[in-house]
């Protein structure tokens, strides 16, 4: 709405003129009368209107000489005159400080709807230029802001800063990362209009905290997260302007708790420190970087500084890592142990813990067990996307999740391939042989041994070795001779190679082993099978 006043001398003009026409319809509401000059200079003053309707002969001072006082404070105030046949000269007069608007009285209603919407339609367009000029501008200086974070034409931003209408003197410059995490999830068709709403109310809080205290300008980076530069008035200018001076630490919990009463989800803000030099922004900046990942391992709904992240040393950490073995994870695992699972769980996040790290490195680590432990279900075959669920994705456990909250999915994806591997214990023994076999057929050569494959397979040996004669009718080192003794055939049919060297290959370290178990099975010995095949060959019709 739009803010009108009546000034007249006439109490019966002014009535008329307030009901004359539907103001609020029109977009006006009508903020104060007067009935003289004197008066009706403080009431434009204090209400500051976008219309006066005013007579030209009012007391004390007429309505030109008020209009003339007026356009310096008010430039944007829009003036219709009100007049009697006598008052031409005025009117003309009235021309040359702008006023296009003036009705003979007594006024009738149409007269003064057309005189109040033409009114109404320059105001709009004013709006609207006022408002593009402000975009643009506020564009301009989030540029500005950008290259001041990043340290980019660094020459150029005091110039730029004047031409911005941005006081650098006497400013100190703080920065802020605000990260919020939205635990709701909006439809397709409204995710758009509700990415608009949440920006607006983002930069509403944000502003509402800082304001106070200095100039915010707001950007947004790669990651949508709201980066504040703060140009915070000091000395002198905080003093004119009643500014008190508050430290980083204080304006970050000032916007993390504002941000927090408009917006469901989980907000973070870091901070680095106050500088005095516009060329140390840059640093300031990382510094709040650095800060707001430290939500990972501090936790969210926090204000997080500099110093509270400082001094992470990344090589002590890598040292330690070096120092953590995780075989006793996969040790758990394997075992189908639920308590062990837990506690191993628990051991690698204490650890985590004590790296005081920053999120790649810690990312990285959980990275790296989270795979070890899905190696296991997929070396039984196993479906790794019915343990971890439609949709999985490890981005969002590190971008949404705290170090705790992590230790807790962490240790259900664990839990889940124990009851994956117990359930296919229970369903599908035939099937578990199945893959026994193909992986002795494929291993033959290397040093296999039932317990090395109830290790892979997460079985008893002697329960896995009861298994696999129940279902194949013969025992597993009969049916591993069997593999390697049809795979040393084949070598003496195909290859001029020596004995020893071929009962290597097939997995036997001893030679004498290796002519035991295949006079045993070939009813011969290695030479005597091959001469038979050489032979057979030199029988053969050419």
């Amino acid at each position: 709405m739009f803010k009108a006043v009546i000034i007249d001398d006439e109490l019966n003009v002014r009535a008329r003129l307030r009901e004359l026409i539907d103001w609020e319809e029109l977009g006006f509401v009508l903020a104060g009368e007067a009935d003289n000059g004197e008066d009706a200079y403080r009431l434009l003053l204090a209400e500051k209107p976008d219309l006066a309707i005013t007579d030209i002969r009012i007391p004390v001072f007429n309505g030109l000489e008020l209009i003339r006082k007026a356009i310096p404070e008010l430039p944007h105030c829009h003036f219709i005159l009100l007049s009697g046949y006598g008052d031409f000269e005025y009117a003309r007069e009235a021309i040359r400080f702008g006023v296009r608007n003036y009705l003979l009285k007594p006024v009738g209603e149409e007269e003064l709807r057309l005189a109040v919407r033409t009114v109404k339609e320059e105001l709009v367009r004013r709006c609207e230029q006022d408002r593009m000029i402000g975009k643009g501008m506020e564009a301009l200086r989030e540029k500005w802001a950008a290259d001041a974070l990043h340290g980019a034409n660094a020459s150029g931003l005091p110039q730029r800063a004047t031409e911005l209408k941005l006081t650098l003197e006497d400013v100190r410059y703080s920065v802020f990362v605000v990260d919020w995490t939205n635990e709701g999830e909006a439809s397709h068709d409204e995710a758009e209009e509700e990415e608009k709403l949440l920006d607006t109310l983002f930069r509403l809080a944000i502003e509402q905290a800082l304001l106070p205290f200095g100039n915010p300008i707001i950007v947004t980076d790669e990651q949508e997260r709201y980066i504040v530069l703060h140009l915070a008035p000091v000395g002198p200018a905080a003093q004119a302007n009643g500014l008190s001076r508050l430290e980083p630490r204080v304006l970050a919990q000032r916007v993390l708790e504002q941000c927090g009463e408009v917006l469901d989800g989980q907000v973070t803000v870091g901070y680095g420190e106050a500088v005095a030099r516009l060329a140390d922004v840059s640093s300031s900046f990382a510094q709040a970087v650095q800060a707001v990942e430290g939500k990972f391992v501090l936790g969210r709904n926090k204000a997080i500084g500099y110093p509270d992240v400082a001094g992470n040393s990344a090589a002590g950490s890598w040292n330690k890592l070096a120092e953590f073995d995780r075989s006793g994870l996969e040790e758990a695992i394997r075992s189908l142990d639920l308590d062990n699972v837990r506690n191993e769980t628990k051991r690698l996040f204490s650890a985590l813990r004590e790296l005081s790290s920053g999120p790649a490195l810690i990312r990285g680590i959980l990275t790296e067990n989270l795979v070890a432990a899905l190696r296991i279900l997929i070396r039984i075959h196993g479906d790794a996307g019915e343990v971890l669920g439609d949709g999985f994705k490890l981005d969002d456990w590190f971008d949404k999740l705290t170090l705790d909250e992590l230790e807790g999915r962490f240790y259900d994806v664990c839990a889940k391939i124990v009851d994956y591997i117990r359930l296919a214990r229970r369903n599908r023994p035939g099937k578990l042989v199945e893959q026994m076999q193909d992986y002795i057929d494929e291993n033959y050569a290397e040093e296999i041994t039932l317990k090395s494959i109830s290790r892979i397979f997460f079985m008893n040996p002697v329960y896995l070795g009861q298994l696999f004669k129940s279902e194949t009718g013969i025992g597993y080192h009969q049916y591993l001779t069997q593999v390697r003794i049809r795979a040393a055939k084949k070598l003496l049919d195909e290859k001029d190679w020596g004995v020893s060297e071929i009962a290597e290959r097939v997995g036997y370290k001893v030679a004498r082993n290796f002519y035991i178990a295949f006079k045993k099975y070939a009813h011969c010995t290695p030479n005597e099978y091959r001469s038979r095949g050489q032979a057979s060959a030199n029988d053969r019709p050419n």
